[in-house]
């Protein structure tokens, strides 16, 4: 009888290799449909290590159980799992070793921070920005009122997102892009270059809107589909405003709602590019922000600007703030 109890926990069970495949799956949607298709969403859209939390009261009574074949099997398959689909790499960055803005005419730093309803200003000015594109903005007070840093920036705020700048800013044509509100849209100058600046927040993934605003099945498709679009149209507005401005140069930064990397975001790629897999240092991860598992806060830049460095910050919001310094080719 003993000896067959020990031979059942030596063979691996069918629900191990089960959940070692499904793992399998998982990782392999995240390199190939990722979230471009309504299922795929409702999967990859998640931080992997949310799946995988469903799994450790089964990994514990396995290990009571003494299965431990079953345990090494789904943990290995969990760990590969992680590391396939997280932005691990910018933690063995060291932060000392990117270049700065201190003494770079063409530098500048840029912070993009969902700040939730409030305007903490004293944070913000410990990080010496020189733009600050912030959303979920709160009341700006009046010159007087701010940090000395800031009393001369120009401020220009919408319904959702604004914008502060140590140089002045110019608010350009826009249109939205999503069902949300539209883009900020806007353009100032930095070292004798004109720089084009979008502020955005873009929708919630279509299951997470679904389901807090009591949609019908039937709508899920056509949410993800509204949802796919905005970074296409969002593409669109960037390029033709560079065109309508004569300019080459802009930086687009909001809270995406969507992980770094995910499909979606791809038909950004064809004229800019992600700045946290080029100079992000540490963990770049922003929401929640006590236990950030998720890059929904993001900053792109187009081909002729430079990435020396970006961080990321705890702060006075749910969301951790991006700081990103950055200079003209």
């Amino acid at each position: 009888m003993l000896e067959a109890k020990d031979a059942d926990r030596r063979a691996l069970s069918p629900l191990a290799i089960c959940l070692a495949v499904v793992l399998g799956l998982i990782g392999g949607l995240h390199a190939t449909v990722g979230d471009t298709t309504w299922w795929g969403e409702c999967i990859t859209v998640w931080p992997t290590v949310g799946w995988l939390m469903l799994l450790s009261p089964r990994l514990a009574l396995w290990s009571y159980r003494r299965q431990y074949r079953d345990v090494l099997l789904v943990a290995s398959f969990a760990i590969a799992l992680i590391l396939w689909t997280t932005e691990w790499f910018s933690i063995l960055r060291r932060p000392e070793s990117a270049a700065t803005v201190s003494g770079r005419p063409d530098g500048f730093r840029v912070i993009s921070w969902n700040v939730a309803g409030g305007m903490p200003l004293d944070e913000l000015d410990t990080d010496a920005p020189d733009i600050a594109l912030l959303q979920e903005i709160g009341g700006m007070p009046p010159p007087e009122k701010r940090p000395s840093r800031f009393a001369t920036f120009d401020w220009l705020a919408d319904f959702d997102p604004g914008t502060l700048s140590r140089t002045p800013i110019v608010r350009l044509p826009t249109r939205r892009v999503g069902p949300w509100q539209e883009p900020q849209v806007l353009r100032t100058s930095i070292a004798g270059r004109r720089l084009i600046l979008a502020n955005v927040r873009l929708t919630l993934p279509a299951f997470v809107v679904a389901v807090a605003t009591f949609e019908p099945p039937s709508r899920l498709v056509q949410m993800h589909a509204e949802r796919m679009g905005q970074f296409i149209h969002l593409r669109d507005l960037i390029a033709q405003t560079l065109k309508a401005e004569s300019a080459s140069s802009a930086v687009l930064c909001g809270d995406f709602n969507s992980p770094g990397g995910i499909q979606s975001s791809h038909p950004l790629r064809s004229i800019m590019r992600d700045v946290w897999p080029e100079g992000g240092r540490g963990w770049g991860s922003t929401m929640p922000a006590w236990l950030p598992m998720a890059r929904i806060d993001q900053c792109w830049v187009t081909p002729d600007i430079e990435v020396l460095l970006a961080t990321v910050r705890k702060g006075q919001s749910d969301h951790r703030r991006l700081v990103v310094d950055m200079a003209f080719r």
